[in-house]
């Protein structure tokens, strides 16, 4: 991610120094992606620029008068902010949903759905289940679906499914998360594409697991035997 940055840094300079506009928005959009996907594998690590970078990356897209750009950016702001600004986050994925729809881009649309998504799973479980659902659908067409922005959106939709489904229900999520993810490397063309496909998502393997095993050991210990059975069935979950 470190030696991504300082190219797309790069490319935001240079592109700065021709007045090409358009470029340096989506070196800077790129930054911001980087920055994000970083925070993923290394949460404990300082991103304090990754507010910054993504509000950079919004005036970077209206200088440059570029609609999608511009909505990227404001999906961008929306999950950078999601966990610890919520409201600020809301009013970003609110302008996106608003312009993306007006201007018909379902693909913007459903990605600023399934922040939506996130931002109202604790106090809005069915506005939550909702957004997701309108995302997904977004992403079938008739002539097949865009199987990368799925694995995206089923990626929100699991997170979602614990906060505002039953156990056994966020656990069926989470299976069919993992399923388009599992449609999305098959589609790669060789092994070595496939296994880098898999290493992109294998963060959410990770996280399913992790939840599933954290209810087997957090489980009351209860000793009749449909108790014990629950606890095995979710270790085997596992």
């Amino acid at each position: 991610y470190d030696d991504a940055i300082k190219y797309f840094r790069r490319l935001q300079r240079e592109a700065d120094g021709q007045q090409d506009l358009g470029t340096v928005a989506r070196a800077q959009l790129s930054v911001t992606n980087a920055l994000l996907e970083r925070r993923s594998y290394e949460p404990y690590i300082n991103d304090a620029p990754l507010y910054t970078d993504a509000n950079d990356a919004l005036l970077a897209a209206r200088r440059a008068r570029d609609l999608d750009l511009e909505l990227e950016a404001l999906r961008l702001l929306g999950e950078v902010l999601m966990s610890e600004q919520p409201e600020r986050a809301r009013t970003h994925v609110d302008t996106c949903i608003e312009q993306a729809g007006k201007s018909k881009r379902p693909l913007a649309l459903s990605k600023c759905l399934w922040i939506r998504g996130r931002l109202l799973a604790d106090s809005d479980p069915v506005g939550a289940q909702r957004a997701i659902d309108q995302a997904i659908a977004l992403l079938q067409y008739e002539d097949g679906a865009d199987h990368g922005l799925l694995a995206y959106a089923w990626r929100h939709g699991m997170r979602i499914a614990w906060q505002i489904q039953s156990t056994d229900a966020a656990i069926s999520t989470g299976k069919r998360a993992l399923a388009a993810i599992e449609r999305l490397r098959d589609l790669q063309p060789g092994l070595e594409s496939r296994a880098a496909a898999f290493s992109t998502w294998t963060q959410d393997y990770y996280w399913l697991s992790g939840q599933i095993l954290r209810l087997a050991y957090d489980a009351p210990r209860i000793t009749d035997e449909s108790g014990e059975t629950r606890i095995r069935a979710l270790l085997d979950e596992g």
